[in-house]
Formats: C-alpha cells, sequence, structure tokens
C-alpha cells in the first residue's frame, strides 16, 4: 500500500478546516457562558430598563399595572426587565420585594409570568459585577 504525499490543495483544505473547527468550538463555548445556571431553574438574567411606581404617570405604565389601583402601586414597585432569549430581546414587567433598591441598567435574575394575565414576575436576586443609577 502506498501513501500520497500531501498536496498543496490538500494542506490548504485541512488547515481551513481546522480553523473554521476551531472558531465555531469557541462560539459555541461562549454561549454556553452567562446564563446556563439561571435558566436551569426557571429564570433568566435580565437588565432593568424601566421602573414604575406611584410617581410614574398612568400613561407611561403598562397595561397591568396601569389597572391596579392607586393604593396598589403606592404600596408596591415594579420594573421592567429586558432579557435575551436564543437572538431575540423581550422584555417582562416584575415586581420588586420591599427594602430592595433597584438601579436602571442592573442585571437581575427574574422569573417570568404573564404580565397580559395580571400575574408579575418577581426578581430573584441582583447578579454581581453591575453598576446603575440610583433608583426611587
Amino acid at each position: 500500500m502506498s501513501l500520497r504525499p500531501a498536496t498543496r490543495t490538500t494542506d490548504w483544505f485541512a488547515a481551513v478546516a481546522a480553523i473554521v473547527t476551531v472558531t465555531m468550538l469557541a462560539s459555541l463555548a461562549g454561549c454556553a457562558t452567562g446564563g446556563d445556571e439561571l435558566r436551569a431553574n426557571g429564570a433568566r438574567r435580565g437588565t432593568i430598563v424601566q421602573l414604575y411606581n406611584a410617581q410614574t404617570t398612568r400613561t407611561d405604565l403598562p397595561e397591568c399595572v396601569a389597572a391596579l389601583p392607586p393604593a396598589e402601586l403606592t404600596r408596591r414597585h415594579f420594573v421592567r426587565v429586558d432579557y435575551k432569549h436564543v437572538r431575540h430581546l423581550f422584555s417582562t414587567v416584575a415586581e420588586v420585594a420591599d427594602g430592595v433598591d433597584l438601579r436602571t441598567g442592573q442585571q437581575v435574575e427574574v422569573w417570568l409570568d404573564d404580565c397580559a394575565q395580571g400575574r408579575f414576575g418577581r426578581i430573584g436576586r441582583i447578579l454581581d459585577g453591575t453598576t446603575a443609577e440610583p433608583t426611587r
């Protein structure tokens, strides 16, 4: 059995195939970080983009929050959280527990629910490494 020596075309093809393989593996590794732990528990990593409270005008509130009586808005606080799923950006409304000081731009663990059904998501925890503008 004789082996043929490698040609330049074969060498070039092998080099390109190796580069493509390494690049694909590196990009998949990047997708797998920073949220798998949260998604495994049913939560999502999101960013606080809007704060809602009693001072927010009714026209600026999401419908589900605007439907609450004024007394409820006085004692409860809500935020809009943007989160990614695959390559799309989604928003949800979550209630903020008393005593929790959130800021726009902070990354949080959010448990999703359906605002249109009158059920609000909830903030599980503030995730490390975020800075933001003060709220309230």
